[in-house]
């Protein structure tokens, strides 16, 4: 016992002289009325520390995360503090990367860094221990990450769907549907986990939100995308818009002429009479027609495909557009009377797939705009095109 002696620190609270309510040790001088009890104890062996952080929260092939390992002794410092996820499920699908926890002074902090491998796992508790501590658990979960939604290029097109659209953001890896406006796109295509390609639905002019989903959630790109009122020249189904006269007169065409000029096709016959059904004269000169498949306008545009990317060929995942044709007279004027919207024409003769006799078909001339017959052997300009529903 200790009557009137020095100041003598322990964790208990005394009435006498308390020295700071924040000091982890309370001090105190015992006063004449006071009584002090001295015992003499064991030394202390082992740290305790706690974990702040835990349960931890990571994403599948996501980045690093960590917890805090705190040293709540007041004497001893933790030494070789680290994980052991031995048979937990965590085992081999996560990993401690990282640790400055080799000595941990008393009251300090440090830090385990933790990698995720690519696959789930449900909240798995597991052990965190030094040298000479306590034995602690803590909690990993491996989750997929929300996607984030963060560009979308081009950000309009025509209300009549059928033009590809790249959405940019993270985590899009997983990607399940896309939609626009609430309709769903088509031909989802993931390029890498920043990128996503889709082909746009059909839908009324407007402002609408562009909503993609992974198996980590929804991301919204709220207003993302103008639809545009239908018109000639827009970007859609392989091609350009080119035409808007309902039924036949419905059609996209290539963006560009093909590459070289074709004859028409050789030999005589009176098949491809319509002025109005390119598709029905392309199918009758194909199957007519002795040359060699694609050495002849209408056969070219038969064999002609190309994807919603631009690709021709047509690449795998992407929409395929292989449904042209070499259009008839009067699809062909259509097309020069909205050659400019269009774009890319020369003053050149085009073929038709209209036959004008046994040995001549149409031609129309787009300087002015006449038409007339031309040897069928004669090698001319083209343009194919394909009918749609706008």
């Amino acid at each position: 016992m200790i009557l009137n002696g020095p100041i003598v620190c322990k964790t208990t609270t005394y009435e006498s002289e308390v020295s700071s309510d924040s000091d982890p040790f309370y001090c105190a001088r015992p006063g004449p009325g006071a009584e002090l009890d001295v015992h003499l104890t064991d030394p202390l062996t082992s740290a305790t520390i706690t974990v702040t952080g835990s349960p931890l929260t990571l994403y599948g092939n996501g980045p690093d995360q960590l917890l805090t390992i705190n040293n709540t002794s007041f004497a001893l410092t933790a030494t070789n503090v680290s994980s052991n996820f031995s048979g937990t499920a965590l085992n081999g699908l996560v990993t401690q990367t990282a640790s400055n926890c080799t000595n941990l002074p008393p009251g300090g902090r440090c830090t385990l860094t933790f990698t995720p491998g690519p696959s789930n796992v449900a909240q798995t508790n597991f052990l965190i221990q030094g040298d000479n501590t306590n034995a602690l658990t803590a909690a990993i979960t491996i989750t997929t990450a929300p996607p984030e939604l963060t560009g979308i290029n081009p950000s309009s097109g025509t209300s009549s769907g059928n033009a590809q659209v790249t959405l940019s953001g993270n985590h899009l890896a997983g990607t399940t549907s896309v939609t626009l406006g609430g309709i769903a796109a088509t031909n989802v295509n993931i390029i890498d986990s920043n990128t996503v390609t889709a082909v746009t639905p059909g839908h009324a002019a407007g402002i609408v939100d562009v909503n993609l989903t992974t198996p980590g959630g929804t991301a919204i790109l709220s207003n993302g995308y103008t639809y545009l009122a239908t018109s000639v020249g827009q970007n859609s189904g392989g091609g350009k818009i080119a035409c808007l006269g309902g039924g036949l007169q419905n059609l996209i065409t290539t963006a560009a002429d093909y590459s070289a000029a074709l004859k028409w096709g050789g030999g005589a016959g009176a098949f491809a009479t319509s002025n109005t059904d390119g598709a029905t004269n392309t199918a009758q000169i194909v199957a007519n027609v002795p040359s060699a498949p694609g050495t002849f306008a209408a056969s070219a545009c038969a064999l002609y495909e190309v994807d919603s990317a631009g690709n021709s060929p047509c690449q795998i995942g992407n929409a395929c557009y292989n449904d042209w044709f070499l259009p008839a007279l009067t699809q062909l004027n259509c097309l020069y009377t909205n050659k400019v919207a269009i774009g890319g024409f020369s003053n050149i003769a085009y073929w038709s797939s209209t036959v004008l006799s046994l040995f001549l078909g149409y031609y129309q001339e787009f300087g002015g705009g006449g038409t007339a017959g031309a040897d069928r052997n004669n090698p001319l300009h083209f343009r194919c095109v394909r009918g749609f529903t706008p």
